[in-house]
C-alpha cells in the first residue's frame, strides 16, 4: 500500500471515530440503555501502530461516555487477502 492512500485511510478512521466520540452524548441522551452488553471495536490494522493507538484511546474515551466497556480488538490480516474472520 502507498504511504500517501495509508495516511488517506488512517486520517478517515480517524475523522469518523471522532464523529462518533463527539455525537455518542446525543445518542446516550435519547436511548439510556444502550448498549446493554460490552462494545467491541475491530481495528483492521496491525497491532502497535498509530491506528491502533488511536482505536485504543478513542475506545477509552468511549467507555467513560457510554459507561460500557469498548473492547478493542485487532482483525487478523492476511497479505493480500484482507480482513479475514474469526
Amino acid at each position: 500500500m502507498q504511504r500517501s492512500n495509508r495516511r488517506g485511510i488512517i486520517r478517515k478512521v480517524v475523522c469518523a471515530a471522532a464523529f462518533a466520540v463527539l455525537s455518542g452524548g446525543a445518542a446516550n441522551a435519547q436511548q439510556a440503555g444502550y448498549p446493554s452488553k460490552q462494545v467491541r471495536m475491530i481495528l483492521p490494522f496491525a497491532p502497535g501502530g498509530p491506528s491502533d493507538i488511536i482505536g485504543r484511546l478513542l475506545s477509552r474515551k468511549l467507555t467513560e461516555q457510554m459507561g460500557q466497556a469498548v473492547i478493542t480488538d485487532n482483525a487478523k490480516v492476511i497479505k493480500d487477502a484482507g480482513i479475514t474472520a474469526e
